[in-house]
């Protein structure tokens, strides 16, 4: 699993330390043309504002027409599945002493369900019943899935540290390929992978 957390605007785009970045083109791309990640299960999951839609002051009419399905400009993996706290064009819900109501659900329906579509399912139902989100509408939250056709499970197995340790060694090697492929190795681009790589290995978890 890979948290995104920040401040974002519409267009998936997500702010950082100097200035920002395109979720798809600059981070997602460069981790799906990743080798050592391609038969593995992985989940993206995006904590962002994705609009100016809020649900606190938006009408239902308004949030009726962002319920659209996120638009992917890139081709995604089989065993990709990517997880928003909001549908595409809306603030994500923030309250200021207990935080994200996507990131409290998100723990405690973890612990239960293993298969991402029941678990999607499970994470809606149970912020509609939280402030912060609207409960009569479609959805709360939004998913994209690289191959909806096959199964997406979270894995529970035992990984010991050595494999672990061969898996991030290897992540390693992978990022200064990608960087050389990149076109004029834009300063984006080497933000993009100084941001990923300390944050993939240390979060890159089997729950």
């Amino acid at each position: 699993m890979l948290f995104l957390m920040s401040h974002g605007k519409s267009g998936n785009v997500i702010y950082t330390s100097d200035g920002e970045l395109r979720l798809f083109e600059q981070i997602i791309a460069l981790l799906e043309a990743n080798e050592s990640l391609a038969n593995v299960e992985k989940l993206f999951v995006g904590i962002f504002c994705r609009g100016q839609i809020d649900y606190a002051q938006g009408t239902y009419g308004d949030l009726q027409s962002f319920m659209l399905c996120t638009h992917c400009p890139i081709q995604l993996r089989d065993r990709t599945t990517l997880m928003f706290s909001v549908p595409d064009g809306v603030v994500s819900p923030r309250h200021p002493e207990s935080g994200s109501p996507f990131m409290e659900q998100f723990c405690k329906q973890l612990r239960f369900i293993v298969e991402i579509r029941k678990f999607h399912q499970k994470m809606d139902q149970g912020l509609q019943c939280e402030g912060g989100y609207y409960h009569d509408v479609p959805k709360c939250t939004d998913i994209l899935m690289g191959n909806p056709y096959i199964d997406h499970n979270f894995s529970r197995s035992h990984i010991e540290a050595n494999e672990m340790i061969a898996l991030i060694n290897k992540l390693r090697e992978d990022f200064p390929k990608l960087l050389d492929q990149c076109e004029n190795g834009k300063k984006k681009v080497m933000v993009a992978a100084k941001i990923i790589t300390p944050v993939l290995c240390s979060i890159y978890l089997e729950v």
